[in-house]
């Protein structure tokens, strides 16, 4: 066994806590406004991070129960959490679904991919259904995906053109129409998939699944699986799975592999903090996996940045253009962003790896 994973679990076991309360997070940005580039004087915006909070939820439709203990089977808590989470899900439904806007896109792709994730956690222990729900969930979630992208990219872009002199705006012209055709684009893809109430019978069925669940056979079958048993099982993995990636990255690795250590710190991060309902020590377990995760988020940000105006200059190219000075002067930025956190991640793993060896992340 993996020393740092025991550490966790077994401060887990000689203190466990119970959640007494809901986190508050800050909100998400707003719906942008038109990407119209206008001269600015006040100081350079820093461009907006994938943010990754889990948006406020009042759990007001879920019927208030005693909070969840270490020695509760673990069948029922799995039921309970995704209760949780499908509700939050259905409360960030918008509530004009034909134009949500960029809060709601961003809201509801959190609450999706939670939901996705505890679905994926406590798959052995659920019905064959839930295999198709999370199939379903995945389809929406990549189209809501599409749109935050773009939404993301849109923001730092507008960060980066208040920075510029109205001399030179003119030169963004034809970047911000680029990226508003990109927009409509993928709201048009977004809203044919969430079309002809498609999305309405998902939770509905989802719903269905969640009824009267779990069967008393299910519970007859797990009922000697408790949640201390869950936190061995789930969070050790995860957390080896992090490791293992984690060890084998450096100041030059490669884009695809930071890409798949952050999926995988948040990942561990949302497991974190269902088990938090029953382990209150581990919302500073959660607290260490976000710092990492939104390292390597401002990392992907930087390479998708870069990625996007690199294909927006071969399609200049096919028409005899060139990329703008002030595009190539924030191509070069990204992709020094990009650099930068990967010498600093080296440091940050570091502070990360001894903090789970310690076991400090778990009390």
């Amino acid at each position: 066994m993996d020393d740092s994973a025991q550490s966790i679990i077994s401060s887990l076991h000689e203190a466990p806590s119970v959640r007494t309360s809901a986190e508050t997070v800050p909100a998400p940005p707003t719906e942008p406004t038109p990407l119209t580039v206008v001269p600015q004087t006040a100081p350079p915006v820093e461009p907006a991070a994938r943010r990754d909070e889990r948006p406020p939820s009042d759990d007001s439709g879920v019927a208030a129960k005693r909070p969840s203990r270490p020695t509760d089977p673990m069948i029922v808590f799995a039921y309970e959490c995704l209760r949780r989470e499908f509700q939050d899900l259905v409360d960030r439904k918008p509530a004009e679904p034909a134009a949500p806007t960029a809060d709601d896109v961003h809201r509801m792709r959190i609450a999706m991919r939670r939901l996705r994730v505890a679905l994926r956690m406590f798959r052995r222990m659920l019905p064959r259904a839930a295999k198709d729900l999370r199939k379903d969930l995945r389809a929406f979630a990549r189209a809501l995906g599409e749109v935050r992208d773009v939404d993301v990219h849109a923001e730092n872009f507008r960060a980066y053109a208040q920075t510029i002199p109205a001399e030179g705006l003119a030169e963004l012209g034809g970047y911000e129409l680029h990226l508003r055709r990109e927009r409509a684009e993928a709201r048009i893809r977004m809203s044919e998939q969430f079309g002809d109430d498609q999305y309405d019978e998902l939770l509905k069925d989802f719903a269905a699944f969640l009824d009267n669940a779990p069967s008393a056979g299910a519970e007859r079958r797990w009922r000697s699986f408790k949640v201390s048993d869950g936190v061995d099982k789930y969070l050790k993995k995860s957390l080896k799975r992090v490791l293992k990636l984690g060890r084998k990255v450096g100041a030059e690795a490669h884009a695809k592999d930071l890409h798949r250590l952050r999926i995988r710190a948040k990942r561990f991060r949302y497991e974190l903090e269902f088990f938090a309902y029953a382990y209150k020590s581990l919302d500073k377990a959660a607290a260490e996996a976000k710092a990492l995760q939104d390292l390597l988020g401002a990392h992907q940000d930087a390479c998708t940045a870069e990625s996007r105006l690199a294909d927006y200059a071969r399609s200049l190219r096919k028409h005899g253009g060139e990329l703008p000075a002030a595009l190539a002067r924030l191509a070069d930025s990204e992709h020094q962003r990009a650099r930068d956190v990967r010498q600093s991640f080296p440091a940050e793993w570091r502070r990360f790896e001894r903090s789970v060896a310690r076991g400090r992340i778990a009390l």
